[in-house]
């Protein structure tokens, strides 16, 4: 019992660093936080903030505890896919600090989210809110972390919202949220954020597709238009992928990806607002 008691009084003096530290690891100017619809159950829309702790971490069988200090951002999570920002602190001679973006999927009430080899898995505490388990995967790297919720009071999370209407129709017509099948049949999403008339970031997701065994996932990527309006981006793994608006119908995009010499095709159907 005084071993239990213990350790209590430490999770809760940790908690209490923690917050009162605020967010220590760098992160965007801005920030984009959305609250989830209302169809969105409470213990899913729950992860939406900012969430802050310390990495033990293994690597190579050599761990380490309390090596790196890490903050996690959920922004949006929308139809079960999670829009989110890992963000890390300096670890000795080994890893510089940084952030990047990421997205994942709500699955059976945790998230996983992916970029390239890194994999971070979020579980809520159920007896407490305001605590996720966290375990971080990638190559030979493994970590674990309890998160706390932080303060965002002195962070700026205003949306960042860029002015298009300059842009030629063609360009704008690009921006929104897209959604379609692959002709094997496996279901994707597409979210286009149109930067320029040069470039726009994309986030494509896909679900999984057993008859061709292949697992849900999604990347983030910045692309370019060609001159004849076409989007190109390379994937992570090097597929190449353009998105071409239907010429006829504004609310359609022409999608196709080359991968190992072979090309898959699909439509994508814009989504309202």
């Amino acid at each position: 019992m005084k071993k239990m008691a213990k350790i209590g009084i430490l999770m809760v003096l940790l908690a209490v660093v923690i917050t009162a530290c605020g967010t220590f690891t760098p992160l965007p100017q801005k920030l984009s936080i959305e609250q989830p619809g209302p169809d969105t159950p409470k213990e899913i829309a729950d992860y939406i903030g900012i969430w802050e702790g310390v990495w033990d971490l293994e690597i190579y069988g050599i761990r380490s505890f309390r090596a790196m200090t890490v903050t996690i951002v959920i922004e949006k999570i929308k139809d079960s896919r999670v829009t989110a920002i890992y963000s890390w602190g300096n670890w000795d001679t080994y890893i510089k600090e940084g952030w990047k973006r990421m997205t994942g999927t709500v699955e059976n009430g945790k998230i996983l989210l992916r970029r390239g080899s890194r994999n971070i898995t979020l579980d809520k505490d159920p007896g407490n809110a305001k605590t996720l388990n966290a375990i971080y995967s990638s190559g030979n790297w493994r970590g674990d972390a309890i998160l706390f919720k932080g303060d965002s009071k002195n962070i700026n999370t205003a949306s960042v919202k860029r002015d298009i209407s300059h842009l030629p129709e063609k360009i704008r017509n690009f921006n929104g949220a897209w959604q379609g099948v692959w002709h094997s049949g496996t279901p994707l999403y597409v979210e286009i954020t149109v930067i320029s008339e040069k470039e726009a970031e994309v986030m494509h997701s896909w679900e999984d597709n057993p008859r061709i065994n292949t697992k849900a996932g999604s990347w983030i990527k910045k692309g370019g238009f060609d001159k004849n309006n076409v989007l190109t981006v390379v994937s992570p793994y090097g597929n190449i992928l353009t998105y071409e608006v239907d010429k006829n119908n504004n609310q359609l995009i022409d999608a196709s990806m080359e991968k190992s010499g072979s090309i898959s095709n699909g439509i994508l159907k814009k989504i309202p607002k």
